[in-house]
């Protein structure tokens, strides 16, 4: 995205944090952006030294809840800014919970932005034909706070609503720890009622995005996102997605309760091509906004 607007920018994925000061070194930036939490104070306060004109930001990709599973994110986040380095969030939520630690000690010190994700719609697609079971598609890493086995419920109770078997679809990989009953729960379920389950394979992009076109609806009302780069898949080749007021960037025909089976069924009967379409423009909306925003941090 920042090449197309004509900026010089590069990516390289480190293998752990020694690495940082020398793709600095082969780049000369300006402004080194780290995603996630991995480089610790420590190092950073090394490669402000090594390089002190070099403008450091840290990209928090979670929720406060999310950091929770983190115990030493909030530390970390502390002393980033305690050290000057900018502390920017994809989530506007996030950013607004950290406003706490604007000020340490009643001194004014690093920086807290949003800096969103950028994600290119693809032209929408027509959904694949149908097949005698609903696809429903609930991928991404298998945890609590996905909610993968109230949404398997929800699918059940539509597909009895349309009187049609239902195909539910996850991801088989990814498990994270003390999530493993989650897989075993939902096959159960889908077992008991006459319904499926099919576990796919962590996909490459391109892979992945021929399986999700081959859905007939997407569900991701998980209890936190800051994003959410699967429902944008889905959303991205026209596919119906429902997902749950975390995920801030869809529209109101789209948000459900993740608490609650009923408020998902009723976000999946309301799929359709004015779904389609909404869905459609408020990520084409939330790219737009992207843009200028990291145009307008990065000084451009």
């Amino acid at each position: 995205m920042l090449q197309k607007n004509g900026h010089p920018a590069a990516i390289e994925e480190a293998v752990d944090q020694n690495c940082v000061h020398r793709f600095v070194l082969q780049y000369k930036p300006n402004v080194v952006v780290i995603e996630a939490l991995w480089v610790t104070p420590t190092k950073f306060a090394e490669l402000q030294k090594l390089s002190p004109s070099v403008k450091w930001v840290v990209r928090v990709n979670s929720e406060v809840p999310f950091l929770a599973a983190e115990g030493n994110s909030i530390n970390w986040i502390y002393q980033y800014l305690a050290q000057g380095i900018v502390v920017a969030f994809n989530s506007s939520s996030a950013l607004a919970d950290f406003q706490v630690f604007s000020t340490l000690r009643g001194t004014q010190v690093g920086t807290l932005a949003w800096l969103p994700n950028y994600y290119p719609p693809q032209k929408v697609q027509p959904p694949a034909g149908h097949t005698t079971h609903v696809q429903v598609g609930c991928f991404g890493a298998v945890r609590q706070m996905k909610n993968q086995l109230l949404q398997a419920f929800a699918a059940v109770k539509y597909g009895q609503l349309k009187k049609r078997p239902v195909s539910f679809h996850m991801n088989q990989t990814k498990v994270e720890p003390g999530s493993e009953g989650i897989i075993p729960a939902v096959k159960d379920l889908m077992n008991l009622t006459g319904n499926e389950l099919i576990l796919n394979p962590w996909l490459g992009y391109k892979e992945f995005i021929q399986l999700v076109q081959k859905m007939d609806i997407g569900l991701q009302a998980s209890f936190s996102e800051s994003f959410n780069q699967v429902a944008a898949d889905f959303v991205s080749v026209g596919v119906p997605c429902v997902g749950s007021h975390a995920v801030r960037w869809l529209p109101a025909i789209s948000q459900v309760d993740p608490g609650s089976a009923d408020s998902i069924v009723a976000g999946m009967l309301r799929a359709g091509e004015g779904m389609i379409a909404e869905n459609h423009k408020a990520l084409v909306q939330y790219t737009t906004t992207s843009v200028g925003v990291w145009n307008t941090f990065l000084g451009w």
